[in-house]
């Protein structure tokens, strides 16, 4: 009877078990993995990746700042708890082009905010100042009219006041 035989067998044995029965962390990281390899899809705002998430992107495959949500086929954004729509993403040079969802359809938003960025993740682009919307007395509610005259004709021209801003921001993201 040779001495060697009997503990070689069960250390064939673990071996085997080990690699036939692999872990079952490996294949939850394989998981993770082939979530967050999907990528960001909502209207004309495709192929987005890390650092975005959202939709079928869970959190962990993502900055927590940079949840993407979609609405009618319209990305947006929340920064700062004011929600931008998402005109463009280009990830190649990091800038993210947005525009307040408030301020689309309307040059009078119903509640004045002001627009402040997470300087902490964004930054305004090197070629945009930081320009804040100028107000024009949207908060009064009637209409300011004048007579115009043209071609002998007299008639009452009716001018709406509101706010001026660039339509759209483009934010550098980290």
């Amino acid at each position: 009877m040779e001495p060697h035989l009997f503990p070689t067998m069960p250390l064939i044995l673990i071996m085997t078990i080990i690699f036939l029965c692999p872990p079952s962390f490996v294949s939850a990281n394989d998981e993770r993995y082939q979530n967050c390899s999907s990528t960001f899809q909502c209207g004309n705002i495709t192929n987005i990746g890390y650092p975005f998430w959202g939709l079928n992107r869970p959190d962990y495959c993502g900055n927590p700042n940079f949840r993407l949500n979609c609405t009618d086929q319209t990305a947006v954004i929340t920064i700062k708890n004011l929600t931008y729509q998402v005109l463009e993403i280009d990830s190649g040079a990091k800038n993210l082009t947005v525009a307040r969802t408030d301020y689309i359809g309307s040059i009078c938003p119903n509640l004045l905010i002001n627009t402040t960025l997470d300087f902490v993740h964004f930054s305004y682009a090197s070629d945009i100042q930081n320009t804040e919307s100028e107000q024009y007395n949207c908060g009064r509610s009637t209409t300011n009219q004048f007579e115009s005259s043209s071609g002998g004709k007299s008639r009452k021209v009716s001018l709406k006041i509101g706010i001026a801003m660039a339509a759209a921001t483009a934010i550098p993201f980290f």
